[in-house]
């Protein structure tokens, strides 16, 4: 035979009648469940209060790659394609099928024996042997990205009768390259070379020794 003991507790103006585990229970309910919803609102709160002051003028949308500890914003109408080997940005409106369309792709890999001068240079031998009608038009070794020195490649050349226009700029960190390539028609590029900025501007590395 079960022998039940029932209990009177109160907690401030209300009375709990009950075994002790009912009384446990109806605690819960009352106190710790709405404590555990206030917890996780403030939560929330404060990640989109921290995400939303990460926000520039670049738009709504943000990609993050934890294991890579890299960051970078995009317009709210832009698509992302996340390969093995890099994340490719591009406007919704262009069709991936679109070879010529405006892209920017965001890319790492380690460099253990990589500087920058070298670097610079071996790309633009490479590019003359790889593209018709390839033209520098310029090429600098020292500037800036996420706060790190830098180079930066802008070039063009001549793919399916169209001139196509690159904007490559990367740096190199902790043995590791890190590089944004920007890529479109001629006449496209200059249209979106606000975004382009703005969004390269926007790139991040956390976290580095």
């Amino acid at each position: 035979m079960w022998w039940f003991f029932v209990i009177v507790s109160r907690l401030g103006d209300t009375q709990f009648t009950g075994t002790g585990s009912e009384i446990l229970s109806s605690i819960f309910d009352l106190v710790i469940v709405p404590i555990a919803n206030i917890s996780t609102m403030v939560i929330v709160k404060r990640i989109n209060s921290r995400v939303k002051r990460k926000r520039e003028l670049v738009g709504d949308r943000c990609y993050w790659n934890p294991l890579e500890k890299i960051r970078i914003q995009h317009p709210a109408d832009w698509d992302r394609y996340v390969g093995a080997d890099g994340v490719t940005l591009y406007p919704s409106k262009e069709k991936k099928s679109n070879k010529y369309s405006l892209q920017i792709r965001m890319s790492s890999e380690y460099a253990p024996n990589a500087n920058i001068d070298a670097y610079v240079n071996n790309s633009i031998d490479n590019y003359k042997t790889v593209f018709t009608d390839f033209t520098i038009i310029n090429a600098k070794t020292k500037t800036i990205l996420a706060g790190h020195g830098a180079f930066q490649i802008e070039y063009q050349y001549r793919l399916g009768g169209r001139m196509i226009k690159n904007f490559d700029v990367g740096t190199i960190v902790d043995h590791k390259m890190y590089r944004i390539e920007c890529r479109a028609e001629s006449e496209q590029f200059l249209t979106e070379l606000d975004t382009v900025k703005k969004i390269i501007n926007s790139f991040e590395i956390k976290n580095v020794n």
